[in-house]
């Protein structure tokens, strides 16, 4: 008997386990990139959340300001909470809460708390004045 000669080239087994392998890759794959499209709706999500709060929180600054909804704002519920600040005379905190529930029916929220100055704002400039000066300009009465 001679010698059995080399072998070339890769077995069956050899080229099955490297199929598998590469699908076993390739499935880690798909579920990362389907996670990576839940985790991107969320965001846009989050996203259009903070974009009606801010949007509630300019109408209640400024009365003046459009407060339009788009076509796409009906699956978000916005409530808005207003409550005297802390020893802080002529000021109120404001908290806008937007909620929604995505895809998967999970509930959402997001909060945007702001402190506004309760007066006009045509007078919010006479808060920079010391507490009995007259604004400028205005005459002074001698005593």
């Amino acid at each position: 008997m001679g010698r059995a000669p080399h072998q070339r080239g890769v077995s069956l087994v050899d080229a099955l386990v490297a199929c598998l392998v590469l699908s076993l890759g390739m499935l880690g794959l798909a579920r990362f990139q389907a996670r990576l499209q839940c985790d991107a709706e969320l965001a846009r999500q989050r996203s259009q959340a903070v974009r009606l709060a801010q949007r509630q929180l300019e109408g209640l600054r400024d009365p003046t300001h459009p407060a339009t909804a788009a076509a796409d704002d009906s699956d978000y519920r916005v409530t808005s909470h207003s409550t005297p600040a802390d020893g802080a005379a002529m000021l109120v905190t404001l908290a806008i809460r937007v909620d929604w529930t995505d895809r998967g029916g999970e509930p959402h929220h997001v909060v945007l708390e702001s402190a506004l100055a309760d007066m006009p704002p045509a007078l919010s400039a006479a808060l920079v004045l010391p507490r009995g000066s007259p604004p400028p300009g205005w005459p002074t009465i001698a005593r």
